[in-house]
């Protein structure tokens, strides 16, 4: 997606030459060590981007590449597309072929540059000016700026439409044009042309089918994200290191209590406490299914959700033992844990969820080894974790100590000796425990020392 910006520029009259000598004197702008220096000057001076011309590959690609290559500057690029080399005027706008140019050349600049880490974006955009810069007149008619975009915009589906007419316009399906009467078609007809699709066009017919199998995907996606009021989230680039979303729910709960959450390298750790069926572990999942969605690039049950793109995601909300491998319980916990710390080890960008950290042990054992490695994960700030635990006195442990931690619970709200739950995240660390009271509510003790 762009966040194309329009900006009509007229261009000054007199000699292109100036009277006044650069402080690098007179150079060429593609020499490696003129850029650099240039590069640093804006970083003294807190420039953001600079803006470069592209007026054709053969003329544009040369400084883009020169200022893209070796760099370690906080400046970004902003690319300013001029139409002069499409002869965009005011008598000829951008439409027709002229159009197909400026989306064949978008396309490439979006995967040379415009998705790059030194691309200036808004909102995770990158922004892109066009410029009539050959005016006729002073009347800026040679862009209709918002059939430009919207053709831009649509161009993946308008490929597919072009797909699907050059295939029927090929030589060897003409024939179809000739069929009148659909409802009267000889059986000779019928065997010839079942030969002529199954056999001699089989190719297109492949194709053409694998078109109508995207838009079915297309649609249906389209029709859930509607009617579960999803959204698209926006990926950003790995080193901004970022997740927030908004308004995050289940998307198979009717009436879902959404929440919000966001992570950064400062707060890369939440832990997470609440009592039983307070909502731990489906705000986790909830949590799980959108990262996954994302990076998918489905549609994702929140409000709105921009995210870092990461390397991998692991969960362990239901980690099952192994009779096959003798493993219980606890030891699949620790494997699946010494997984994440190999991972994590090796440099990569994650989203971890826990649930309930070695709940196949005991609480001291529990206790110890949770605050050991949550601990431990919290340094690696590339990364993101949710933790859940009973044991609230890990969290009050891991607050006194300080580091990149958040804390968050799902409270219970108590009415008489019934539990209500808010399915509301708030911050803090919880005492909650009412597994005593749910198990007292539902008679299990009286239920079995009754006597027959």
């Amino acid at each position: 997606m762009l966040a194309l910006t329009s900006i009509t520029i007229p261009l000054p009259t007199g000699a292109k030459g100036s009277a006044i000598t650069p402080l690098l004197g007179n150079y060429n702008a593609l020499n490696a060590a003129t850029m650099d220096q240039e590069r640093k000057w804006a970083d003294s001076a807190g420039v953001d981007f600079f803006i470069f011309n592209w007026n054709g590959a053969s003329a544009g690609d040369p400084i883009l590449n020169s200022f893209a290559g070796e760099r370690s500057s906080n400046v970004k690029m902003v690319i300013n597309y001029n139409t002069a080399h499409i002869n965009a005027s005011n008598a000829s706008p951008i439409t027709g072929a002229k159009l197909a140019t400026l989306i064949r050349e978008f396309k490439s600049l979006s995967a040379s540059h415009f998705n790059k880490d030194y691309y200036y974006k808004i909102d995770g955009q990158p922004v892109v000016l066009i410029t009539p810069l050959n005016l006729a007149s002073s009347k800026a008619a040679s862009i209709d700026y918002p059939a430009v975009m919207a053709a831009l915009r649509c161009e993946p589906v308008q490929a597919h439409l072009r797909q699907v007419r050059a295939i029927f316009d090929h030589k060897r399906l003409q024939w179809l044009n000739e069929v009148v009467d659909l409802t009267h078609i000889p059986l000779s007809k019928l065997v010839q042309y079942d030969h002529q699709l199954r056999t001699g066009c089989r190719k297109e017919m492949k194709a053409l089918t694998e078109i109508i199998y995207l838009f079915d995907v297309y649609i249906a996606v389209a029709n859930v994200a509607r009617t579960k009021q999803l959204c698209y989230a926006r990926a950003l680039p790995k080193l901004e290191n970022v997740m927030r979303i908004a308004g995050l729910f289940h998307p198979s709960l009717e009436q879902a209590v959404p929440n919000h959450i966001s992570f950064t390298a400062e707060s890369n750790v939440a832990f997470l406490t609440g009592a039983n069926m307070a909502g731990k572990s489906t705000f986790m999942k909830s949590f799980g299914i959108a990262v996954y969605l994302s990076h998918m690039g489905f549609p994702v049950a929140a409000g709105k959700m921009e995210f870092s793109v990461k390397d991998g995601l692991f969960s362990t909300i239901n980690v099952p033992d192994s009779l096959e491998h003798g493993y219980s319980h606890f030891y699949a916990e620790v494997l699946r844990v010494k997984r994440v710390a190999e991972e994590v080890g090796a440099s990569k960008d994650l989203v971890v969820i826990f649930d309930e950290l070695f709940k196949g042990t005991n609480v001291k054992d529990a206790f110890d080894a949770t605050l050991a490695i949550t601990s431990a994960f919290s340094a690696h700030t590339n990364s993101f974790f949710i933790i859940s635990s009973h044991i609230i006195e890990v969290g009050e442990a891991l607050r006194e100590r300080g580091g990149s931690y958040q804390f968050l619970y799902l409270p219970t709200i108590m009415e008489g000796n019934v539990p209500r739950y808010t399915y509301r995240l708030t911050t803090g660390i919880t005492g909650d425990r009412h597994g005593m009271i749910i198990i007292e509510n539902e008679g299990l003790i009286e239920l079995i020392r009754k006597r027959e």
